[in-house]
């Protein structure tokens, strides 16, 4: 796994990785700072998997140190596109920080969050 090291303009490096939990299901594992400078590589991970139209996306954000608005806002259109297309979005193990901001901005109204990836895929 890539650390979070600061590209050659400041900022911080996002690693986003895909896997495939069950047969039916879609796992993007999100670590480093989901921000404006970022986003842009999350938003092409989560439209290419949710364009596979598996039912069950989940988003890993236990290694996510740091989310802005621009990432809330990538959360949710990800959530947008997954209700439009029926696939199920949610959200696992989001980092302190990131669960902090989530709870301050109501999104962790909207969007299911869970402890762990098995708890998610067995809601």
């Amino acid at each position: 796994m890539t650390g979070n090291r600061p590209d050659p303009e400041g900022h911080t490096e996002l690693d986003v990785r895909t896997g495939r939990p069950t047969p039916d299901s879609r796992l993007i594992t999100v670590s480093g700072e989901l921000d404006r400078g970022t986003r842009d590589r999350f938003d092409r991970v989560a439209r290419a998997v949710l364009a596979e139209r598996p039912a069950t996306v989940l988003v890993e954000l236990s290694g996510t140190g740091f989310i802005d608005s621009s990432g809330l806002t990538s959360l949710i259109n990800a959530y947008r596109t997954a209700l439009q297309t029926g696939v199920r979005l949610a959200l696992v193990a989001p980092s302190e920080p990131v669960a902090r901001i989530l709870a301050l901005t109501g999104i962790d109204q909207v969007i299911d969050s869970y402890p762990t990836s098995g708890a998610a895929l067995h809601a």
